[in-house]
């Protein structure tokens, strides 16, 4: 277990013994996690310094409903050395105060840091890594602009519906169909440049 993502009950399963009770034995006194000197905040944070990098990215995730900010080390590729620090929640003051214990001429050192939108995640790396390139994460680049074109071809939607009731009203009046509308509405909209262009400069500071 202290080099496989196994638990104890596959191993109990696998050797025939107690699963729950390996389990604890190996918490209590195997693994030397009640002598762990970071055991009194492990819970709330974590810094491993010596998973430094030049390349890093942060990002939140949230874990049993509890959201965790976490910084890694892009060139350990999500395996080990990897995770270099984690901490618990979103405020930005006890973000900093984690993170400003990596020494001065490592944090210094960091050429790059990846990360979201996030306003938080912008305010920790230029106060910790304030020589760092901030690079957007291209995943979520293209999903705001998606979301724009999505608000765009809704409101053309509704407008083009909207429209197309008023038309259907006013033949069911007057009893002539309407020479201006060709086709019904699909609900698909067809777009032009212009329509694209505008999305993105929604999404534009």
């Amino acid at each position: 277990m202290d080099s496989c993502p196994v638990t104890a009950r596959s191993l109990g399963r696998t050797y025939y013994v107690d699963g729950d009770n390996l389990e604890r034995n190996y918490k209590n006194h195997l693994s030397g996690f009640r002598t762990w000197r970071e055991l009194d905040h492990a819970e709330d944070w974590n810094l491993l310094v010596e998973n430094m990098g030049t390349h890093l990215s942060i990002d939140e995730t949230s874990i049993d409903h509890v959201v965790y900010v976490f910084l890694t080390n892009k060139d350990g590729h999500g395996k080990k050395h990897t995770l270099i620090a984690y901490v618990k929640g979103l405020k930005v003051s006890v973000i900093v105060a984690v993170l400003m214990q990596i020494p001065e001429e490592l944090r210094k050192a960091v050429i790059e840091v990846t990360m979201d939108h996030s306003d938080v995640m912008n305010a920790v790396v230029r106060e910790v890594f304030p020589d760092a390139r901030i690079t957007i994460d291209c995943f979520h680049t293209v999903q705001v602009v998606g979301d724009a074109i999505e608000e765009i071809r809704m409101q053309s939607k509704r407008e083009a519906v909207k429209e197309e009731k008023k038309e259907m009203d006013a033949e069911r009046i007057s009893g002539i169909p309407s020479q201006s509308r060709e086709g019904s509405w699909t609900g698909t909209a067809v777009f032009r440049p212009a329509t694209i262009c505008t999305a993105t400069r929604m999404i534009m500071p």
